[in-house]
């Protein structure tokens, strides 16, 4: 929490923040101080998620949610996926893209020992 974290695809970048808005200057339109995830590409960026401090266990992975990102395809709301999960040697861990789905969620997981069940 309270520190940006950017992540690479093959098209993007994406920053993301963890339970917060983001503290840099990406996404600065549209309720900014919400925004905790977004994807850039060179002097575009989108809104891919709006903070949550609400996560979802599922099975032995912690799940972070955003939604309420800007409009994709003319039909979606863009949407991230953090699923952070056990790894005990990464201190916390660094996030990993996944992939970008047809309705624009766009998925990370993220191995960190913060995840671990001590």
């Amino acid at each position: 929490k309270g520190k940006d974290h950017a992540v690479k695809s093959e098209k993007y970048t994406y920053h993301l923040s963890v339970c917060d808005a983001l503290q840099g200057d990406v996404c600065t339109h549209k309720d900014s101080k919400s925004v905790a995830s977004c994807q850039t590409d060179g002097n575009s960026h989108k809104i891919a998620g709006l903070t949550t401090q609400i996560l979802d266990f599922v099975g032995d992975q912690i799940i972070l949610n955003y939604t309420g990102g800007e409009t994709c395809h003319k039909v979606y709301n863009r949407s991230t996926v953090i699923s952070f999960s056990c790894s005990p040697d990464k201190h916390p861990g660094k996030p990993v893209f996944i992939k970008e789905t047809s309705d624009c969620i766009y998925t990370f997981d993220w191995p960190t020992a913060l995840a671990c069940i001590q």
